[in-house]
């Protein structure tokens, strides 16, 4: 039986965040009062220059991701992906695709209400987002996300990050986990750099033990992946070359066909830093 990867278990959490949110295709659900929801929230511009002066960016994303979340229900609404960056929309059709277009539900999962909450405190622009597009200004938005279902109210967290196109409109180019955000390289920072330092040096120990056990007759790489926590000849060879800072941190071996593909790092299990080296493109 394959492992289960814990990047593949990032990347779920993330698109069934999105998934698990109905609305029956009414609009009977509305936000928390301190965010703007509804399909008309996006500020125009208008002639009003005090107006104008007057707006303020981050609600303005807010809104904007807003629309997003409203959107981001099983029917897929094509509404969403013209909120997106054209790097962002691709991943979208592609996961819409796979989910299989998916969006019944069964009677008692059917949910009555939404509510969308903001984190003030944590909500705020940032450097830069790795896309291709061009855009002016980049912005993160940490949101929790409740709704009612048969068994109570429901929350779960979204990442979302936002960039101000050449339109001067805001577009979703981002949403999930900030540790997917890390892995995927679409963030990096001073944290970052130093994480992938560290997951080069595992996947330069890997490179290594493969070369080693290659050669070893009796051994056999059986799976696509290898977890750090797990006892196997393989981690035991690429620990034995790392520094002790790094034999107990949490990382994952990629191996295809028997020769190494790539790795995945954290500090920790659940760690908000998560990055993959070599970065792997889409």
């Amino acid at each position: 039986m394959k492992k289960i990867i814990f990047a593949a278990a990032i990347l779920s959490a993330g698109i069934m965040t999105g998934c698990s949110l109905s609305f029956d295709g009414t609009d009977s659900s509305q936000p928390a009062e301190n965010v703007q929801g509804s399909e008309n929230a996006v500020t125009t511009q208008g002639t009003d220059t005090e107006s104008e002066e007057a707006a303020d960016p981050l609600e303005e994303a807010k809104d904007v991701a807003a629309m997003y979340l409203k959107a981001a229900n099983a029917e897929f609404d094509q509404s969403m992906v013209k909120l997106m960056t054209d790097d962002y929309a691709a991943d979208y059709e592609y996961m819409k695709k796979n989910m299989g277009g998916d969006n019944e539900y069964g009677e008692d999962e059917q949910i009555s209400g939404v509510r969308y909450s903001f984190d003030k405190d944590k909500c705020g622009f940032i450097d830069k987002v790795n896309i291709s597009e061009e855009y002016s200004k980049a912005a993160e938005l940490y949101v929790t996300i409740a709704y009612d279902s048969s068994e109570g109210e429901v929350t779960s967290s979204q990442y979302i990050l936002m960039v101000l196109d050449k339109d001067n409109d805001w577009k979703v180019c981002f949403a999930g986990s900030k540790a997917q955000a890390y892995a995927d390289g679409i963030i990096t920072d001073e944290n970052s750099e130093r994480a992938e330092a560290n997951a080069q040096a595992v996947y330069e120990a890997a490179e290594k033990a493969v070369t080693e056990l290659s050669k070893d007759k009796s051994y056999k790489f059986e799976y696509m992946n290898y977890i750090s926590t797990e006892t196997d000849k393989f981690i035991e060879k690429i620990k034995e070359q790392l520094p002790d800072e790094l034999k107990d941190t949490y990382f994952t071996v990629f191996i295809d066909e028997g020769k190494l593909d790539y790795v995945v790092w954290s500090q920790e299990a659940g760690s908000e830093i998560t990055v993959t080296y070599p970065e792997k493109k889409n």
